[in-house]
């Protein structure tokens, strides 16, 4: 019986030892008691009181935990970040006991994930059309499920290996031996084609010339405000970014200015010279506006454009003029095909475009110019 006195103070102690779910021998050990007694009623109290929290050890309370220690380690939108991945897993996982999750179980989970409906858009035809969750953003949420784990092992002593026997998600294209997806962009005269839908709207012509040919991200570009474009030299700053999902919590107001995505996205880059012109003349319409200042932002003023009026204004031009439709994110795409078609290399367009990993820039490459695989022997 692990009760012990200890011969040097006459004392009584308990000590548990017992085996943590990964099957390594751990001990616990209690104060010292005056009576046998009282270390063999704590003996109980320590088993019981293990037994108890192992019981309630929920995905739910370990996130709780997570994002308690995450609080003061990372930016208020990355926080959030993990709130609305969390949010995909809350509803099918939340109350399970981690312990006690099997294999059928996390098996049930996929399938939820795989049949979720995110979002309903309309076809060409004009019916509902239902958009499941991404392969990649199921398998960060897979990812998620793990890190949580960790987490309750190192709180709690809890571990879990199902997730990785049961593995992630996978592409059903890649399953079919088919080819990745595509990735959109436009050519450069089907952006100019585009463009024309913007003639007489100095603010957004000049927004969509900077998506472009700068390849910013649109939260980078929501960002700019006057002093971070030195006209004088050609060179655009970019060293913040903007989101309109913030919690109350961090911010009084709609819409949030952090750091950038990665360190890599800081960066200084020289500005096309059409797109320059548009800004001197963005900045001398502004300037006619009582209380201008360089602190204004670039495309808004006093406060910038909202991401939904623009994704509006975007999908408007595209169905007037023709062109085929992408998606904001998609102009960097469209910047990188420029760039590339120019002749610059892939090391200048991860600099240009912020990529923390030249992988990111060669994936792009590869899927926007697969012909040139098949040429590869052509080359003189």
């Amino acid at each position: 019986m692990p009760v012990y006195k200890d011969k040097k103070t006459n004392k009584w102690f308990a000590q548990y030892n017992y085996k943590d779910a990964n099957g390594n021998y751990r001990s616990t050990k209690s104060k010292r008691f005056d009576t046998k007694g009282e270390a063999s009623k704590k003996l109980a109290e320590m088993m019981y009181e293990k037994k108890t929290a192992v019981s309630i050890i929920t995905f739910d309370k370990v996130f709780s935990e997570y994002l308690e220690e995450q609080r003061t380690k990372v930016k208020p939108t990355t926080h959030m970040h993990y709130q609305a991945l969390y949010d995909h897993i809350k509803d099918n996982l939340g109350n399970v006991v981690i312990e006690k999750l099997t294999v059928p179980r996390y098996k049930e989970f996929k399938a939820y994930l795989d049949n979720k409906v995110v979002k309903t858009i309309k076809d060409e035809n004009g019916n509902d059309v239902d958009v499941h969750m991404s392969t990649s953003r199921k398998n960060r949420c897979h990812k998620f499920v793990k890190t949580l784990i960790r987490l309750a092992y190192d709180n709690h002593g809890i571990m879990n290996y199902v997730p990785d026997r049961v593995g992630g998600f996978v592409n059903p294209v890649e399953v079919e031996g088919e080819e990745d997806e595509e990735i959109l962009f436009l050519t450069l005269s089907e952006f100019q084609a585009f463009l024309e839908a913007f003639k007489d709207d100095i603010v957004y012509h000049t927004l969509f010339m900077v998506l472009f040919y700068q390849g910013t991200r649109i939260g980078e570009a929501l960002a700019f405000n006057w002093n971070d474009i030195n006209f004088d030299e050609g060179i655009m700053r970019i060293n913040k970014t903007y989101t309109s999902k913030v919690n109350k919590d961090y911010q009084n107001g709609t819409f949030y200015i952090t750091k950038p995505k990665t360190r890599k996205s800081i960066r200084n880059i020289p500005i096309e010279k059409n797109t320059l012109e548009c800004l001197k003349k963005l900045k001398d319409d502004y300037s006619e506006y009582q209380g201008f200042s360089d602190d204004w932002f670039v495309f808004g003023g006093i406060r910038p454009l909202s991401e939904t009026s623009i994704a509006k204004k975007k999908d408007e031009a595209f169905e007037n003029t023709g062109v085929k439709r992408i998606t904001l994110h998609q102009f960097r795409h469209s910047c990188a095909s420029y760039l590339f078609e120019k002749g610059a290399k892939p090391t200048a367009v991860q600099q240009y475009l912020g990529h923390s990993k030249l992988s990111t820039t060669m994936n792009i490459y590869t899927h926007l110019y697969p012909e040139d695989l098949m040429n590869i022997h052509n080359l003189g």
